[in-house]
């Protein structure tokens, strides 16, 4: 139902544009959400597998006032921010792109290859370390 973590580095890895991307985690998020709910209710009996998640999830999904967890933009900015390797990976161009260009010494096609790589690193641009 939910997209695991995997599900979302698959997505990544195909430099997938923001709004899809966007969908993966907010739809990862939410589980991860509701998964803390669930291990909070279940913390004294220390019971967690993923059959009896699914169980417990059905039955809040049935009551009327269950809504999804509010997953906001600013989560999803620091989701992709903590993860960046992961997304900047897919979203670069092809080095044969590149290699290419060398080969047949076209500069506009090197540009283009480094005007690319440079709009994947404003897209996803590492974190500071402090």
């Amino acid at each position: 139902m939910f997209k695991s973590f995997d599900d979302v580095k698959m997505v990544a890895s195909f430099g997938k544009p923001d709004n899809v991307l966007n969908l993966f985690i907010t739809s990862y998020l939410q589980g991860r959400s509701l998964r803390e709910q669930y291990e909070t209710t279940l913390e004294e009996e220390g019971i967690f597998d993923e059959q009896s998640f699914a169980l417990w999830l059905k039955s809040q999904m049935e009551d009327e006032d269950f809504t999804l967890p509010e997953i906001s933009e600013e989560q999803i900015t620091d989701f992709k921010h903590d993860n960046y390797a992961m997304f900047r990976a897919g979203a670069y161009p092809p080095m044969e792109m590149h290699l290419d260009a060398v080969v047949k010494g076209d500069e506009e096609q090197k540009a283009e290859y480094v005007r690319l790589c440079q709009e994947v690193k404003g897209r996803f641009p590492k974190l500071e370390v402090e």
